[in-house]
């Protein structure tokens, strides 16, 4: 696990998590999916890559975990965790 902090200093747990996004339409559209996870509570950084297909997003696990995250981003597309 990954320490941070918010930004009151207090430190956080944070966990990080890659899905794999080949063969799903999510590729197109990068910054709507991570500006879309950016709002969603625990989710703390979530980066596309384009050339890999694969998305890593940090967050705090006692908030949210990865399948619902992998849930959100998803829409009836599959992603896969690796």
């Amino acid at each position: 696990m990954i320490e941070s902090a918010h930004q009151d200093a207090t430190p956080v747990r944070s966990a990080r998590g890659v899905l794999d996004l080949s063969g799903t339409t999510l590729i197109d559209r990068p910054s709507l999916v991570e500006e879309q996870l950016l709002k969603t509570k625990g989710v703390i950084a979530a980066e596309i890559n384009v050339f890999s297909h694969r998305i890593t997003v940090v967050f705090d696990p006692s908030q949210i975990d990865l399948d619902k995250i992998k849930a959100m981003i998803t829409l009836g597309n599959e992603a896969r965790s690796l």
